[in-house]
């Protein structure tokens, strides 16, 4: 009887056990659970902190792309309004030299005979011409044949061409070249000087 009164006396005082484990379980589990958050928390904000650097880079990129596209598109408008100007100025070139030729025409088929005076295509005879030209010094290019008739005629039947003036082979027939030659500048000459210094430089330079 002593005995299974004590048993029931400690049964009584034996709450301990139940609770306390619970309670340390979940005390437990929320620190688990915290430091999960905790480590969650700095992992999520040193890549956040890598992101924003990587961003910031980009934009930096970014930034100096569009600069050089602004200077890019600023060149090229740029150099679109030089290509428009210089295509004025040729064109403008181009009126007054086929003017000046229309005019010269006349004098020259007068000395030397229609048959012998030929109006070509504008080309690029000589780089350092241009110089005069640019210093708005009045002037004309025209070219003078200088071959043999003969030496021509079989060249040209033989789909050759006869060395130009920048060859060491080149032959003129020297006599009718120079006879015609001053002959032509002396019709371009008098016709040019009939009128004033500023009238002649007007009709000879763009």
């Amino acid at each position: 009887m002593a005995a299974l009164s004590r048993r029931r006396g400690d049964n009584g005082l034996n709450a301990w056990p139940g609770y306390v484990d619970a309670l340390s379980t979940l005390l437990m589990v929320l620190m688990f659970v915290l430091l999960v958050f905790v480590l969650a928390q700095a992992f999520l904000s040193v890549t956040l902190s890598s992101r924003d650097k990587q961003l910031d880079e980009v934009n930096q990129e970014l930034a100096k792309l569009t600069d050089m596209l602004s200077l890019a598109r600023a060149n090229a408008a740029n150099l679109q309004a030089s290509i428009a100007q210089l295509n004025q100025q040729v064109t403008t070139g181009n009126e007054v030299r086929t003017a000046l030729a229309q005019r010269l025409r006349a004098p020259l088929e007068a000395a030397l005979g229609k048959t012998n005076v030929i109006t070509t295509e504008a080309i690029t005879p000589s780089e350092d011409y241009a110089f005069f030209v640019e210093q708005g010094v009045p002037s004309l290019y025209f070219s003078l044949g200088g071959a043999d008739p003969e030496k021509y005629a079989q060249a040209k039947a033989a789909g050759l061409m006869l060395p130009s003036n920048h060859s060491p082979l080149f032959a003129p027939d020297a006599d009718p070249a120079l006879h015609t030659g001053i002959a032509a500048e002396v019709a371009v000459l008098r016709n040019l000087l009939q009128g004033s210094a500023e009238e002649l430089r007007k009709a000879s330079t763009p």
